[in-house]
């Protein structure tokens, strides 16, 4: 079964990528870091970037993201 990290923007404007199943993840202050974090796991994962998150201040039209779960770390 193929392995699909997910890297997202905190509200604190951390990157975040982690699996779904909790195994691996990490925090980084870059988004370049986190897609370099993901890119190299073994088994080549599908790496998923979502949009949004905690954008500038002043953007309007933005949902802000949910803080990370915990228990992913």
């Amino acid at each position: 079964m193929a392995r699909i990290i997910v890297i997202e923007r905190g509200p604190g404007g951390l990157w975040a990528a982690h699996d779904s199943a909790g195994l691996i993840g990490g925090v980084f202050t870059e988004r370049r870091a986190a897609v370099t974090f993901a890119t190299f796991q073994p088994d080549h994962p599908t790496v998923l970037l979502r949009a949004g998150g905690a954008g500038p201040a002043g953007a309007k039209g933005r949902a802000a993201a949910a803080p990370f779960p915990s228990t992913r770390f």
